[in-house]
């Protein structure tokens, strides 16, 4: 007696449902881990906010002092070298308020009664009248004993013409050192001159009259009704 086997149709069924089922998990299984995988890429790549994750900057290496404090040299306090004075220290000895003239003083005027009030015209200044450029009168002079006490002179130079003259005059001022000789004899020589000067634009006049026995300040100018004022004249003690 012989058997035969048969397929049992619902067994088939069986086996067809759980390999499909096997599939979906694959597949799922596959989506899921590459969607994860994708995930992981997009955080990496992602850009994060820089103060999510900031740490503190390291300390700054300018370690200079805040405004207003000095700091000292690695090596100790060093002494800065300071520039050679070009003026005086002191105020010097002023000829309008210190010096009377030697000779010449009846050349001293007035300060003119148009310029009285300026201060540019009066600081400490002396006003000698223009020569009258005659023949016995071609410059003004006025001398001050200096006896070796004082090395320079420093003055500026301010004209004055009144309205009705010709404004545009010359005018000189040439400062003379007198030194004394071991005959005893004086020896005049130019120290200092000043040519350029004009009402309104005054100009500076140095002369070193360093051993000189006597200053001479001499005024030449183009129009005789002129006054040269010269302001802040003084003589640097030696």
């Amino acid at each position: 007696m012989s058997t035969s086997s048969q397929h049992d149709p619902a067994g088939s069924g069986a086996v067809s449902d759980g390999r499909r089922r096997g599939d979906r998990a694959t597949t799922v299984g596959t989506i899921i881990g590459a969607a994860g995988l994708l995930v992981s890429i997009l955080a990496w790549q992602w850009p994060r906010d820089p103060a999510a994750d900031a740490t503190p900057a390291p300390p700054s290496a300018n370690t200079s002092p805040p405004a207003g404090t000095t700091a000292s040299p690695p090596n100790g306090p060093t002494s800065t070298p300071q520039p050679t004075p070009s003026a005086p220290a002191g105020p010097g000895v002023f000829l309008a308020d210190d010096l009377t003239p030697e000779a010449g003083g009846d050349k001293l005027v007035d300060i003119p009664r148009a310029v009285r009030g300026r201060p540019d015209y009066n600081r400490h200044a002396i006003a000698i009248r223009c020569p009258s450029n005659a023949s016995d009168e071609p410059v003004t002079e006025v001398t001050y004993l200096l006896s070796r006490h004082y090395r320079q002179f420093d003055a500026t130079v301010h004209p004055y013409y009144p309205p009705d003259s010709d404004v545009q005059a010359a005018t000189y001022v040439t400062a003379i050192q007198g030194v004394r000789q071991r005959d005893g004899s004086l020896t005049t020589s130019e120290a200092g001159a000043q040519q350029r000067s004009r009402p309104g634009a005054p100009r500076t006049l140095t002369a070193v009259v360093e051993k000189a026995e006597k200053l001479t300040i001499r005024v030449d100018c183009g129009e005789p009704a002129g006054v040269v004022m010269l302001t802040d004249a003084r003589l640097t003690p030696a």
